[in-house]
């Protein structure tokens, strides 16, 4: 039996530290939003601690992002995925149908136009229909994971293409 492989995406940004682990199936099988209060490193380090209590048989391929997660996944060598692709996966795969992409983060927001929109701030709902007219405006049920899960989405895919370059070198 192979030891399993979930994927782990996460994002350090400006106030917070967010973690997503999924399986091979995409499912969330684990979630954690913390406040870093300027302690980077040790509110990450705490939360890679609880997944391995949480997960202790278990590899994880990870990604990291976010505005205080470059120097981290240098330092680390992690692969760091910019956060915009991140969140654009991550709602590509959740919400086919949106159409724009609203990532409030601590200090900063972000505008993804892609096919319908997204966002729990019924304010920010309400601009975007007015703005955008036809477009799909959609609530998600937990948007500050978007950019986590889709590190972890883009962990799960790389990790596919790694097993295919594997199997292709095999051959």
């Amino acid at each position: 039996m192979s030891q399993k492989v979930y994927a782990l995406g996460i994002d350090v940004g400006s106030t917070t530290v967010k973690t997503v682990v999924i399986n091979e199936q995409n499912e969330i099988l684990s979630r954690c939003y913390q406040r870093h209060m300027s302690r980077v490193r040790e509110t990450v380090m705490e939360q890679l601690q609880n997944l391995r209590r949480e997960f202790p048989d278990v590899l994880f391929k990870i990604c990291i992002t976010g505005s205080a997660g470059l120097g981290l996944a240098q330092s680390a060598e992690i692969p760091f995925v910019q956060e915009v692709h991140a969140a654009f996966l991550a709602v590509k795969a959740d919400y086919p149908q949106a159409d724009v992409v609203i990532e409030l983060g601590g200090e900063d927001a972000k505008m993804i136009f892609l096919t319908g929109g997204v966002s729990k701030m019924k304010v920010i709902r309400k601009w975007c229909q007015e703005v955008f007219g036809e477009a799909v405006v959609i609530t998600g049920v937990e948007p500050e994971f978007s950019v986590s899960r889709g590190l972890a989405w883009s962990g799960r895919i790389d990790e596919e293409l790694r097993q295919f370059r594997q199997e292709i070198e095999e051959l």
